[in-house]
């Protein structure tokens, strides 16, 4: 095993310290969004009493999250991880206030000292640390989705800990092993996907011949020991046996093309890599054939896939928009994959011991290890599911890239390519989270200054600054937890995109009368929140982004036009019982 013994030079820390702040202090005036509202709800009932973080099952600590059947539950059966950065989010939160931007410096901190772990341990793995680092702080797989939620906070645990575990397997010392442990155990405290270290650090014990290693498991067994028993003195059950993993062999297929069109969706690997096995000669000219075919397969499956029609009606009748970014990200995404794993095999024969455990098998195993946990085990889909794949791919990217023709000026393209990408998603999803602040300000509060009684349908951001603005959130009986019942002349805010209960909320709800529609125009092209388009939850028919064109008619001199992101629906109840349409 090779070990980096030269000192690390000030200006290193210096770039990191910048390209961490440049990634994170443009957006952080950011509307709060999509699970930030979770968390900021258990944030609050961790300053009401620090020691019971999810609050027991009292009426008072219920939330309405995702509900189908439009019911609040208890913040210990909505929120799917322990609360370790919702303490911090807390601690700001009790000695600085709410504001937005005081809880996104928290998380530009987090991502610095990530910013700074992913640079020790890319200086352990690759020959240019400060272009992985920032391949990974810029790449639009992390950049766009920090917002208050757990990747940030997540990667710097995770990546600190394999910096002292390879320390700990190189030097055969304990003291690292146990440092590694420490911050395995935190990284399992702020997200249960952290349990993935655990093999891990396993595999590198083991393969490196460092058994002593093996001591970094107990930090993180007894923290999660310790967390479960104080799950089952609150709350009669440990948290994590509650919100276990999904096992459904019928999805792996789906999952699986999601996790390739997403992966073409957020990297820019794929020209990079074509070139690379160009130069490999005549063995590389056939493989990236080879890849070609293959991508061009994968990408009409999984358009027929999605369109769940025939192969002539999938051509002529899907939307045309949509369909053009299915075939773009799954081609882009299956020869980025299939190439990587090409010039890896390609590689690893072509060397004395082609099976040596060395740093590039790890890196393998690692990749390995989360593709399938995101094929088979996930809740549901999502980009940031796939931060910790896509790390490690840039680790052994950036090995695959030594010694190719014009290797600077590529690794200055990919990373030029992967950052304007990333904030051009950035943006979007910056000016969706912000329209929906504005929308839920400019419709509420006059009408709560004005002493209307005001509900909110809806979710995430939304509904919180609905909520702040002093609307009621509307579900089913909120006469159970003290909000009365919605009576004439009151108002419903309706966002339609983002409401998934049932809508009345129940048989007897009163009538209601559209007073106003409000398209939520967007001026940025690129959305990262549509029909059948979120960045955040992928399911199998999904993309992460999608630029919404959509047709304007052949009687208009402008063929196509973007897409309102969302339909405002205003109500007034005027009495009487009612049975409209769901949809609305």
């Amino acid at each position: 095993m090779s070990i980096p013994s030269a000192a690390i030079p000030r200006r290193d820390y210096l770039i990191v310290l910048c390209l961490a702040f440049a990634s994170t202090l443009p957006f952080l005036n950011k509307a709060f969004h999509i699970d930030d509202v979770l968390y900021l709800r258990v944030a609050g009932q961790i300053v009401k009493d620090p020691l019971d973080p999810f609050g027991g099952r009292s009426h008072d600590n219920r939330v309405l999250w995702d509900a189908k059947d439009g019911q609040p539950a208890t913040l210990f059966e909505i929120d799917y991880n322990p609360p370790l950065w919702k303490y911090v989010l807390a601690t700001i939160i009790g000695l600085f206030g709410i504001e937005e931007w005081k809880l996104h410096l928290a998380q530009s901190v987090a991502v610095c000292f990530a910013g700074f772990g992913l640079y020790h341990l890319s200086r352990r793995l690759t020959s240019h640390p400060l272009w992985a680092t920032a391949m990974i702080l810029f790449g639009p797989f992390f950049l766009p989705g920090q917002n208050l939620m757990l990747e940030g906070p997540l990667l710097c645990f995770w990546s600190w800990s394999l910096v002292f575990a390879w320390k700990s397997w190189d030097t055969d010392r304990l003291g690292p092993a146990w440092l590694a442990g420490l911050f395995a155990g935190l990284a399992l405290m702020t997200k249960y996907t952290a349990g993935l270290l655990w093999p891990l650090l396993v595999i590198g014990a083991l393969g490196f011949r460092r058994p002593r290693a093996l001591v970094a498991l107990i930090p993180p067994v007894l923290m999660l020991s310790a967390w479960s028993l104080h799950n089952i003195l609150f709350h009669g059950e440990p948290h994590l046996s509650s919100h276990g993993m999904v096992f459904r062999p019928e999805l792996w297929g789906p999952r699986l093309l999601v996790i390739l069109r997403s992966t073409g969706a957020v990297t820019v690997f794929g020209p990079v890599v074509a070139i690379v096995l160009v130069q490999r000669g005549r063995w590389g000219w056939l493989a990236l054939v080879g890849c070609l075919l293959a991508a061009g397969a994968a990408a009409w499956g999984d358009l027929l896939y999605v369109s769940r029609e025939t192969a002539r009606e999938a051509l002529f009748q899907i939307d045309f928009v949509k369909s053009v970014h299915v075939v773009l990200f799954t081609f882009h995404g299956v020869l980025s994959l299939l190439g990587i794993a090409v010039v890896f095999l390609g590689s690893r024969l072509g060397k004395d011991r082609p099976w040596r455990f060395d740093e590039e098998a790890f890196l393998s195993l690692w990749i390995l290890m989360m593709l399938l946990f995101n094929i088979t085990s996930v809740p549901f889909n999502a980009v940031r599911h796939l931060l910790l794949f896509f790390v490690p791919l840039v680790f052994l990217l950036a090995r695959l890239l030594e010694g190719m023709w014009a290797e600077g000026r590529w690794r200055l393209a990919l990373l030029s390519g992967s950052a304007l990408l990333a904030l051009a998603i950035a943006i979007g999803d910056a000016e969706i989270a912000g329209a929906y602040r504005r929308t839920a300000i400019d419709t509420v509060r006059p009408r709560t200054m004005a002493g209307i009684k005001t509900w909110a349908t809806g979710n995430w951001g939304f509904l919180y600054y609905s909520v702040r603005e002093g609307a009621n959130p509307l579900f089913a009986h909120p006469e159970e937890y003290g909000l009365g019942r919605p009576a004439p002349g009151d108002v419903v805010v309706h966002p339609r995109l983002i409401t998934w209960s049932i809508f009345p909320p129940s048989d007897d709800f009163p009538a209601l009368e559209v007073v106003e529609h409000r398209p939520l125009q967007l001026h940025w092209p690129l959305r990262t929140l549509f029909p059948a388009v979120n960045y955040y939850a992928i399911d199998t028919y999904a993309l992460p982004w999608q630029i919404p064109l959509v047709s304007t008619g052949p009687e208009e001199d402008v063929p196509f036009e973007f897409a309102p992101l969302d339909d405002i629906i205003i109500y007034s109840i005027r009495g009487g019982i009612i049975n409209i349409d769901n949809s609305q």
